[in-house]
């Protein structure tokens, strides 16, 4: 390989420092005079004098070696194609840069020599083919917006290829011949998506959008590089199986793309961005209730981490944790209490209009957002980002709901059972119901252990909603003493994990004591697991389902019924 990189001096260096990691350098010259270097500790230290604001063209021979490992960050050769992913410190196996994600390269310029018949995928547009000798092929792509090192990309192979220009945007879908078809169907909504996130948070920021398949996380990921995703090949199965993963990918082209994070201590703002934007998709093209089996999903992967794992902040996760579920789906429902609990749905999005415009092509820390949030709402919330991302956990509540009918009263009495987590500020929303209507009444809790009271005549009964736009756990119980027994109502609840491959739990609620029947089907409608068939009491109740060997990984459905309700859900099996 060849690098060329153009750079301007921010200090006086007599020594210019690239991040390099196992690269074998050949020589290195500036307009065709040879220069001095040092290589070690994985930095290359290039000997040439520069003042602040002088520029320099460096040229370096180079080869990086192929990482073996699909899941480690570098250059990967697989069979019949190469590519690259480099998140969060990866782009240095691969070539001289300083790799930080606040630095940006003002533009790229990537070239590519390789068998003739296969074809190229980068960042930008494609600008010239050429053939330098029988056999080969040189595809060039040129890409003139800033972009962070970690955000480049290439992928090579041989392709099927199909390009379409929707709304004056460029989409380029590279796929293995075999998975082309499925592709077509997984990929489909993806100009939808496009105009959906427009709509929500700014245009689409760049010329062109892109997904390439490749043997990324051995299949079974993706990676957002700047206008061309990389997208693992056990994704495509042409049921839109992973459509959320296709939707959570192109979010990052606002959150992580067009604005990147100054570190990865702020990599929420990066991945908390897209997963909860990948539900907003589901809640534009399904509805409601697919939205909240989004958010009780995002959730449930949260506890099932947060009780297994080592509880910790959102913001500068620990060691091993910086693709955790905290960053992703806690900070997912982050987002989702800033825009139920404080904002509202219209100052929530006037928000991301101006977060994307303000920083735009720029590199943005947590602090940014809270001034921004204080800004725009004229409110001081950082009392919100203290708790919820500078400060690990979450509420574990114990509740209790008491109807007093003689004097017309609703004691809701809450108590803070958390350890390793700070006392949290927070709504419940309380559903009442009287003799004339159905009310909910939205209360705010903020100590230890609390009780509010609340005055409402004619009242029946009151529960807790089964929904809240609150990241939290409890224990509740209604106690109503002309109702005792009354519960929350039937209810088929996120199984965890999810996707999941040995087994998984599925949750359910109970009004009554009830008849209960649980089936998993698959996408045909063909039973491939009877789980239940039985009696149950009134409550809350949890099921394990454990299949065959011989079930296949995919999307399935566990289908409820009890009485006179019926609920499905999904739940995805990865072997």
């Amino acid at each position: 390989g060849r690098a060329l990189v153009t750079l301007t001096a921010n200090e006086m260096l007599t020594w210019i420092p690239f991040n390099a990691e196992g690269l074998a350098i050949y020589g290195i010259s500036e307009m065709g005079n040879d220069l001095d270097f040092i290589y070690r500790n994985d930095t290359l230290w290039v000997e040439k004098t520069l003042y602040p604001g002088q520029s320099a063209t460096i040229e370096i021979q180079l080869t990086a070696p192929a990482i073996p490992n699909f899941f480690e960050v570098g250059y990967h050769v697989d069979w019949q194609r190469v590519f690259t992913f480099a998140e969060p410190f990866g782009a240095r196996r691969w070539f001289p840069c300083w790799d930080q994600p606040y630095d940006k390269f003002d533009e790229i310029t990537i070239a590519v020599n390789m068998p003739e018949d296969w074809s190229l995928a980068s960042n930008g547009f494609l600008i010239s083919t050429t053939y330098p000798e029988p056999g080969r092929k040189r595809e060039v792509y040129h890409y003139d917006d800033p972009i962070s090192t970690y955000l480049i990309m290439i992928a090579a192979g041989l392709y099927s290829k199909r390009i379409e220009t929707v709304n004056g945007i460029q989409y380029r879908y590279f796929t293995y011949p075999d998975d082309s078809a499925d592709a077509v169907i997984d990929w489909e909504p993806t100009p939808q998506m496009v105009d959906v996130f427009s709509e929500r948070f700014g245009d689409y920021p760049f010329a062109a959008y892109g997904m390439v398949e490749a043997g990324i996380f051995g299949g079974w990921g993706a990676m957002e590089h700047q206008t061309f995703t990389t997208y693992g090949y056990r994704l495509i199965d042409g049921l839109r199986s992973y459509e959320a993963i296709v939707a959570h990918e192109l979010a990052h082209m606002w959150f992580g793309d067009y604005l990147s994070p100054v570190d990865f201590r702020n990599m929420w703002l990066n991945e908390g961005f897209a997963t909860y934007f990948a539900a907003v998709w589901f809640e534009e093209a399904e509805g409601e209730d697919i939205f909240r089996e989004e958010l009780e999903s995002m959730a449930n992967a949260y506890f099932f981490e947060d009780e297994d794992e080592l509880r910790y902040a959102a913001y500068d996760p620990p060691e091993g944790f910086l693709f955790g579920n905290v960053v992703y789906q806690k900070a997912g429902w982050v987002l989702h209490m800033l825009r139920k609990q404080l904002l509202g749905d219209e100052l929530f999005y006037e928000l991301m209009h101006e977060w994307t415009s303000r920083y735009a092509f720029g590199t943005v820390d947590t602090e940014d957002f809270i001034s921004l949030v204080n800004e725009m709402s004229g409110e001081d919330y950082r009392w919100f980002f203290d708790q919820w991302i500078y400060q690990a956990g979450h509420p574990e509540l114990s509740m209790e709901v008491s109807v007093l009918h003689d004097i017309d009263d609703v004691v809701i009495h809450s108590v803070q059972t958390q350890h390793d987590a700070p006392i949290f500020r927070y709504p419940l929303q309380i559903q009442v119901m009287t003799t004339e209507q159905t009310l909910t009444h939205t209360i705010w809790f903020q100590d230890i252990d609390q009780t509010v009271t609340l005055h409402i005549p004619g009242v029946v009964s009151a529960h807790l909603t089964y929904f809240q736009d609150l990241l939290y756990e409890t224990s509740a119980t209604s106690t109503d003493p002309t109702h005792p027994d009354l519960p929350l109502e039937v209810a088929l609840l996120p199984a965890y994990p999810n996707p999941f491959n040995s087994a998984v739990s599925i949750p359910f609620e109970l009004n009554a004591r009830s008849h209960v029947k649980v089936s998993v089907y698959n996408l045909q409608g063909q039973v491939v697991g009877q789980i239940v068939d039985a009696v149950f009491n009134s409550g809350k109740h949890t099921l394990t389902f454990a299949p065959n060997a011989n079930i296949a990984s995919g999307v399935y459905l566990v289908r409820l019924a009890a009485g006179s309700t019926i609920q499905t859900a999904k739940i995805v099996l990865v072997k």
